[in-house]
């Protein structure tokens, strides 16, 4: 499928905004919650939000691959297959989405009973699950309309879609937050909003582009969706090994030491998440020509791609990573001003092990892709599973049999995450390809030089710099990020690749 230049800005754009949305939402709401009805009210929110992810496992198996195989069948003129196809895999998330509700008709009236709630916010609670619950059963039963767009290459209008989805949650928590005593359940509403609007735009869409598509549940046939199943399961395994790592924590933490442990673990997420998210967007902006360079058999230039992507993706996650460790006690202690500063201590520890994660990411994602590529994606599938089989274990047990606290749900995770993103990635990344995995130790290895240089001097800045508003913050990052990054480059990249790059830039500046 060919993609304009205008779809890819288009894409970006919206994935831009994306994340500009999000942060912006949790950057004014989350200290308003917190500050009216405890961080324990943030945790109910993201606790409700991982306990229904869970089911995504068993959704992803169809829904991941639907749109390949509906789309090939259009491209061969086979609507009759092609509806086949979608009215299968809408059968099978009626059937997934009728055991999702009938679980929450159990789990949800007696969740106090299986979960720490307090008794003041339970009525909330409930209320919050429920809401969840029902925007995650829309949002399975219309993924499948997404194959419009899809099929017809009309990605710009997905994006403006997606556009148009977070103007509407803003809206609607601007008027929730604005008119009305706060609630736990506010930002679940604003989903459910975003989330009945996408439905509804899919469907259309859908219907608009795809006229000759029938949607009636008849036509659903068990052979399809067999077929469908047994391509999509390897999704659901990867699917699988992040919630692994990422949304059962919330529940051990609620589990193991209660709710407000459980709303500082989720508040001191906020900032890290969103960083991945950058890391995710940028993260497989090499695939395309690791996919060029591969159907061309050029291996030496794939090898070359591959060094650049650690340098690139490294160091544009090097300041804002280093920046964040260094100033996070202003940051928080700003952010969450009605917060106790032993609070604020603990979240700004458990935020700053937890970015961690997000730098060694950024410097071998590019290099998962690469299984991606080759097509050779069993062992890096069975790793990730394991990895979170290995993880919970460890946490479970630490949980158990120690006094550290809430602080074993960030530090086993991050040091098996990375232990991954170093040592595998790397490994089986040049041994896909047959190159040496020398190569990426190397290039990795200096381009993690800057961050430990950017930590001692933004560590020495944030420590003789009194800053006690976020117009000092904001001047005083703005200034180490300008440092930062050109410090970055020169300690990055050798010498002999410097001049070629700023010749590129000087012609394309002269162009102009």
């Amino acid at each position: 499928m060919k993609v304009s230049k205008k779809q890819n800005f288009v894409n970006i754009i919206s994935n831009i905004l994306a994340l500009i949305v999000q942060f912006a939402i949790n950057f004014f709401v989350v200290p308003k919650i917190i500050k009216n009805l405890g961080t324990e009210a943030i945790g109910y929110v993201n606790l409700s939000t991982d306990i229904v992810s869970y089911f995504s496992i068993i959704t992803i198996i169809f829904n991941s691959v639907a749109g390949r195989f509906i789309t090939l069948e259009i491209n061969n003129d086979n609507y009759k297959k092609a509806s086949e196809y979608i009215n299968s895999v809408l059968m099978a998330n009626a059937v997934i989405c009728s055991a999702i509700a009938l679980f929450g008709a159990i789990f949800i009236p007696f969740v106090d009973r299986f979960l720490n709630i307090s008794p003041n916010y339970l009525g909330e609670v409930k209320i919050t699950f429920i809401i969840t619950w029902f925007s995650s059963i829309i949002s399975i039963m219309t993924s499948v309309f997404t194959v419009g767009t899809f099929a017809k290459n009309k990605l710009n209008v997905n994006a403006y879609r997606n556009i148009a989805s977070y103007l509407i949650r803003i809206a609607v928590i601007v008027i929730l937050f604005g008119f009305f005593p706060l609630k736990v359940y506010f930002m679940p509403i604003a989903t459910l909003a975003s989330t009945v609007f996408l439905g509804i735009a899919n469907y259309n869409l859908t219907h608009k582009y795809l006229p000759e598509l029938k949607i009636d549940l008849r036509l659903a046939r068990k052979n399809s969706i067999k077929e469908i199943a047994s391509a999509g399961i390897w999704m659901s395994f990867i699917s699988l090994s992040g919630i692994l790592m990422r949304n059962v924590d919330t529940v051990l933490a609620n589990l193991l030491f209660g709710q407000q442990a459980m709303g500082n673990l989720s508040t001191a997420r906020t900032v890290p998440n969103a960083i991945t998210m950058i890391v995710n967007t940028i993260g497989t902006m090499f695939t395309p020509t690791f996919i060029a360079f591969y159907s061309k058999k050029l291996h030496k230039e794939l090898v070359d791609e591959a060094k650049t992507s650690i340098r690139v993706n490294g160091l544009i996650m090097t300041v804002p990573v280093a920046g964040f460790i260094a100033f996070s006690k202003p940051f928080y202690s700003l952010w969450l001003s009605s917060v106790d500063e032993k609070t604020v201590d603990l979240i700004v520890i458990l935020s700053s092990v937890t970015v961690v994660q997000a730098f060694f990411n950024s410097q071998t994602m590019a290099l998962a892709q690469l299984s991606v590529v080759v097509n050779k994606l069993k062992l890096p599938v069975f790793v990730s599973f394991g990895i979170g089989v290995v993880n919970i274990i460890i946490e479970l047990i630490l949980g158990k049999t120690t006094d550290l606290g809430i602080i074993i749900l960030v530090v086993p995770s991050t040091i098996l995450m990375c232990s991954r993103y170093i040592f595998f990635n790397c490994w089986y990344a040049a041994r896909i390809i047959e190159t040496k995995s020398r190569y990426f130790y190397l290039t990795m290895l200096r381009t993690s030089l800057p961050i430990v240089i950017l930590l001692a001097l933004y560590g020495f800045v944030a420590k003789h710099i009194v800053i006690d508003s976020w117009l000092k913050l904001i001047a005083v990052a703005g200034a180490c990020g300008v440092i930062g990054y050109p410090l970055a480059g020169i300690i990055a990249i050798p010498i002999k690749e410097i001049k070629p790059i700023l010749g590129k830039v000087k012609r394309k500046l002269l162009r102009k």
